[in-house]
């Protein structure tokens, strides 16, 4: 391998991440080219529940056992007490990002194969880790809104999620590549194999 490329993904809630990220992991491009590429693909949306189980004890010290239940921290707990109020999110924010990048970096040095990074704040941690280049995927509010409600959620959750990541979609212009996924996924795929032809 000549290059290795470690791509952050960034976007909102819902935008279609991880089926991006599956499209990389699982090598279903059509190109022979791209396939003799292996993909390794960290979530750090999951390396933060990781911080929630690990460190439960320092994160009832921060926001108090009101975010327990039965023992253990309940993440929905925890997610309405930061989505709505912008200064516990960033004690979260403060307290989490360190580790989960510690998390990346270490899961980044276990081989040297391309990796593509999910995470919808990789803008705001890119500085901490080698990464070459940036993806910003997007969806128009129309057809977002109604996706989350057929997911279950709540208009009040939609809402104050929403509110609380424009910061994600005023950073898009540090993305070299933006994808949009207002489309069939066989727009999706079209556009991520546009994106390895300028790579590979």
């Amino acid at each position: 391998m000549n290059k290795r490329y470690i791509i952050g993904l960034y976007g909102q809630v819902g935008t279609g991440k991880s089926t991006v990220s599956q499209f990389f992991e699982s090598n279903i491009f059509e190109s022979k080219t791209f396939e003799s590429h292996q993909w390794n693909y960290i979530n750090q949306d999951l390396l933060g529940h990781q911080v929630i189980n690990e460190y439960s004890d320092d994160l009832v010290l921060l926001f108090g056992d009101k975010i327990m239940e039965q023992g253990t921290i309940n993440r929905k707990k925890l997610g309405d007490l930061v989505f709505n109020n912008p200064q516990e999110l960033s004690k979260l924010v403060e307290f989490s990002h360190p580790i989960i990048i510690q998390k990346t970096n270490q899961l980044l040095a276990q081989n040297n194969n391309h990796t593509i990074i999910e995470g919808a704040f990789f803008y705001k941690v890119r500085d901490s880790i080698p990464y070459t280049h940036l993806i910003y995927i997007e969806m128009s509010h129309d057809i977002l809104y109604p996706r989350l409600l057929k997911r279950g959620h709540t208009s009040a959750w939609i809402d104050h999620v929403l509110a609380s990541q424009e910061d994600i979609k005023n950073h898009k212009y540090l993305a070299d590549f933006v994808l949009n996924n207002d489309g069939e996924t066989s727009y999706l795929y079209s556009q991520i194999q546009d994106i390895l032809s300028q790579l590979f």
